[in-house]
């Protein structure tokens, strides 16, 4: 049996994945869930899938550096499709499961694929044109399955130098058009060493990825990583609540990935399971955590002996939690810490391979998004100011070369010696790690000359329990603000004058700001902010926002409901979940026709927080399919009407 390349080979291609898959023989490279039993996937199977499905393709005439779309959810054909188009030297498309079938045709047309791989669900929506010859990614054994392309032995494969473009990205600008770029076997292969540089992952590992595997960051770090070192890859039976730690326990994962909403759903959930145990329990869990806390920060892991059951009930083997695709707030990464898990998170884009920064257990400073851990990379502040903050530059082999077909937004994109703009604002410190405060266009420069970070002033204002939210904005010079009071802290403190309230809360706070950072006017909202998917505030709303409050105009209201609608909302499972639609997406077009991804911006790791929040607070449990089929609210709360009877059932915790 041939040996598996070395982790420090010279370049991971598809094709090596698959030559170190096929050296570990009837060992498990994936193990799914069925119910509460997993199943185990071997890599020489996957491996000789995978090579003779590229050798068909290449007989087929798919040629290196075709573009070749992917639109199915994740799973062990996926795993195998993905590999076999990039050891043949096509260029996979990966699509976002969730995405609709007019973007993802959008899509298809704009990288000029002949070729889509689909699940049975897309193909049927995918409108049909000449030259698009659809295969069926879950069902290999059907006329249009790609079990008919293989071929009848595994040919030889092409010999793809680093610098041969990889895979295609299609990520959204500013104006919502995507933009198509690539990466090179060179940009992920930095990425990959940098991470088995770190030592956090081996050959009897077992990663759990409950992430879809269309994007970057899960696509390098929990295929690519796991497979170029030998561990395994855990897929849940889906993403919600129940079966991500069932998972966890039966597919025995020592490491998962995940992103900071996961993470924060997971604690919540925690917090709500003490919580029912009563006030004792609640009491004593939060001295110990207080405790564990004191020690972490003081350099002692205590957590996992202090929170044993815990970890025996949850997940006995899982020793590291790795975070990306947004910031994992501090107070988390710290509670996760305490509770006995290691944790790592950095920074990245997909225009970096995902992965720039790492703040890991070997250098970790909680609060920082780490330092590069890439050979050869570089963090530059560009004009930064007083404080060191300024935009965050970056250079090294991880870094794309552009966009496809795109010169303006490659021009806004680099600087004239090629640093690659990330857009985002930040400071080094003096040991090289990387704080970022937020996005250049965020910016607010006022008529004299200053600048101001909104994110900045609003925590300032903010602090005040009587305002629950605040944001800042730029007017005729000078700095003025949108205001949502909180009325039950100030109606819990006796008052009645709400805005005599509001106005001594953000009169204090000016107090301990420089000059050119206090309000110059301020309007009340009565309604939560307009936010992002993210939480982040949709600035370009609030000039109009605010000169409709300041004029007494209200804000435009949404159409009003049917009696079909109406009747539909007022049922018990509906209700909760509408609930929880208007509290995450206040400020967006939110009714039961709304289209989940065009008008509320769900996208699939969305789906993923948004469906542990239903089900934690409602027990309703959606599944993958579910979701990726819900084309309006309306069938949501269709759903949740339908499932409430069943959702009070009490389920049987996994043991």
């Amino acid at each position: 049996m041939a040996s598996a390349p070395r982790p420090d080979a010279e370049c991971w291609t598809p094709a090596r994945l698959i030559a170190a898959l096929a050296a570990r023989g009837d060992a498990a490279a994936v193990v799914t869930m069925q119910g509460e039993t997993p199943v185990a996937w071997p890599a020489a199977a996957i491996a000789r899938d995978a090579h003779l499905l590229a050798s068909g393709l290449i007989a087929a005439g798919i040629g290196r550096g075709e573009p070749v779309a992917i639109h199915a959810p994740g799973s062990p054909q996926w795993i195998v499709v993905r590999l076999a188009l990039g050891a043949a030297g096509a260029l996979p498309l990966a699509i976002d499961d969730l995405s609709g079938a007019p973007e993802a045709a959008s899509i298809i047309a704009d990288a000029g694929c002949r070729w889509l791989f689909a699940s049975a669900a897309h193909a049927a929506e995918i409108p049909r044109r000449d030259g698009l010859r659809i295969v069926l990614v879950d069902e290999p054994d059907a006329p249009d399955g790609w079990h008919a392309l293989r071929a009848a032995a595994p040919g030889p494969l092409p010999d793809l130098p680093p610098d041969a473009e990889a895979l295609i990205v299609a990520t959204s600008g500013t104006t919502g058009a995507p933009k198509l770029f690539a990466l090179t076997h060179a940009n992920l292969t930095a990425n990959l060493k940098a991470v088995l540089a770190q030592g956090l992952i081996g050959p009897g590992d077992r990663m759990l990825v409950p992430l879809p595997l269309h994007h970057v960051y899960p696509f390098l770090v929990g295929l690519m990583t796991p497979f170029a070192v030998g561990a395994t890859i855990v897929l849940p039976e889906a993403v919600t609540g129940p079966q991500i730690v069932q998972a966890l326990k039966a597919g025995r994962a020592t490491i998962m990935i995940g992103v900071p909403r996961l993470y924060v759903a997971l604690l919540a959930g925690l917090d709500a399971r003490v919580a029912a145990r009563g006030r004792l329990a609640r009491m004593v869990f939060g001295g110990l955590l207080e405790f564990a806390t004191s020690m972490r920060k003081g350099g002692l892991d205590i957590g996992r002996r202090l929170f044993g059951s815990l970890h025996a009930q949850m997940a006995p083997d899982l020793r590291l939690m790795v975070s990306g695709g947004a910031k994992l707030d501090p107070d988390a990464t710290w509670r996760l810490e305490a509770l006995g898990w290691k944790v790592a998170s950095g920074y990245g884009l997909a225009e970096t391979a995902s992965l720039f920064t790492g703040n890991t257990p070997r250098a970790q400073r909680i609060g920082s998004e780490g330092r590069p851990i890439a050979e050869g990379t570089e963090i530059r502040i560009d004009a930064p100011d007083a404080l060191g903050i300024g935009e965050i530059l970056l250079r090294g082999p991880n870094v794309f070369a552009g966009y496809r077909n795109n010169p303006e937004a490659d021009a806004a994109a680099f600087t004239a010696d090629g640093w690659f703009r990330t857009g985002d604002l930040g400071r080094l410190d003096t040991d090289g790690f990387l704080y970022v405060t937020g996005r250049c266009k965020e910016m607010i420069v006022l008529g004299g000359g200053k600048n101001v970070m909104p994110e900045e002033v609003e925590a300032a204002y903010g602090a005040d329990p009587a305002i629950k939210e605040v944001a800042v904005l730029e007017r005729a010079g000078a700095l003025v603000a949108v205001v949502l009071p909180d009325l039950a802290s100030i109606r819990a403190g006796g008052n009645t004058r709400v805005e005599d309230v509001v106005r001594v809360a953000l009169v204090a706070a000016a107090q301990g700001l420089p000059s050119y950072q206090r309000l110059a006017g301020y309007v009340l909202a009565r309604e939560a902010l307009p936010r992002t998917r993210l939480g982040k505030v949709q600035r370009f709303r609030l000039p109009a926002l605010y000169e409709d409050l300041l004029h007494g105009r209200a804000p435009e209201a949404p159409p009003p409901l049917s009696e079909e609608d109406a009747a539909l909302i007022a049922t018990p499972g509906a209700s909760k979940v509408w609930a929880i639609l208007q509290a995450r997406y206040a400020g967006k077009p939110l009714s039961p026709e709304a289209s989940p991804a065009l008008d509320l911006g769900i996208d699939s790791l969305e789906w993923i927080s948004l469906a542990l929040e239903i089900e934690q607070r409602t027990g309703l449990r959606l599944t993958e399919h579910e979701m990726a089929e819900m084309a309006t609210v309306r069938a949501l709360l269709r759903r949740a009407a339908g499932g409430a009877a069943a959702a009070t059932v009490p389920r049987r915790s996994p043991e």
